[in-house]
């Protein structure tokens, strides 16, 4: 079976996302794609992701209906730096008869070159490349021969609609209560609205990079402990939290700690609690 692994912030998943996922597979170059949404991305440090039980949140219910479409939790419960090469290995070990390819827009080539282990990530695994609208430019023919002949890497181009959006408009939007139902499918704004999710995002500018990274770890910890809904209650206990403990000039790690582990054993047996 020929898959594709289509990996991203999904902070949040939009049109973009969808639209990407159903060229690919209208294409015929693969059977079906592994959507896989990032743990602690890399090229992201310094902006505060979501908190990853969210953007996986989203991703589930707006591919729930497409059999074709499985989401993917191994970024996310594993440590450190979520990087392409290391998702497309730890795939190939798990499912060896099957034929792996990397999903994108054609924009990544640009910038490709920067990323971990370019030359054994393009080595071991070819490119399926969107079109945006139907049109491969020449700049970017242009750089995918180049990348052939420097590093011998394998690049099919597909077609898919021109839908230009920016996950940071929509963010901003969701945090000051306007409209986001044209950039985003409706179940994923129903989550969005139902979870205040980028409610108290100007907020978070003031949070330490080292407690959101520290957060991050204790949301995968909590992983296989709590059922989803119930890390998502914790999640939104977390922010609310931090939201009063900001306004009130208290500790933010004590308070966001003591918030995400308030339910941390429910879930377990008696015994183990």
């Amino acid at each position: 079976m020929r898959i594709g692994i289509c990996g991203g912030t999904y902070d949040p998943l939009h049109l973009g996302h969808i639209a990407l996922v159903r060229a690919a597979l209208n294409s015929g170059l693969v059977d079906e794609v592994y959507v896989v949404p990032s743990g602690l991305p890399p090229h992201k440090r310094k902006e505060l992701v979501s908190m990853a039980t969210y953007r996986f949140e989203m991703a589930s219910c707006a591919f729930a209906d497409e059999k074709r479409v499985r989401i993917l939790d191994l970024e996310i419960l594993r440590e450190g730096p979520s990087y392409t090469l290391d998702t497309a290995r730890m795939l190939q070990d798990k499912y060896p008869d099957e034929a792996f390819f990397l999903i994108y827009g054609s924009d990544i080539l640009r910038d490709i070159e920067r990323w971990h282990q370019p030359a054994a990530l393009l080595a071991e695994w070819p490119l399926l490349l969107a079109n945006r609208g139907g049109v491969a430019d020449d700049a970017s023919r242009k750089l995918a021969q180049q990348l052939r002949e420097k590093l011998g890497a394998r690049i099919q181009f597909f077609d898919a609609p021109s839908i230009d959006l920016s996950a940071t408009r929509i963010r901003k939007l969701a945090t000051v209560g306007q409209p986001i139902d044209d950039y985003v499918l409706p179940e994923v704004a129903r989550f969005i609205k139902k979870h205040a999710l980028y409610r108290w995002n100007d907020e978070l500018i003031e949070v330490d990079q080292g407690l959101w990274v520290a957060l991050h770890l204790m949301e995968q910890r909590l992983w296989p402990l709590l059922k989803r809904k119930q890390l998502l209650h914790s999640l939104n206990v977390m922010m609310y939290a931090l939201h009063l403990a900001r306004r009130h000039q208290v500790d933010l790690r004590q308070v966001a700690l003591a918030a995400i582990l308030h339910d941390c054993a429910k879930c377990l047996p008696l015994k183990e609690q």
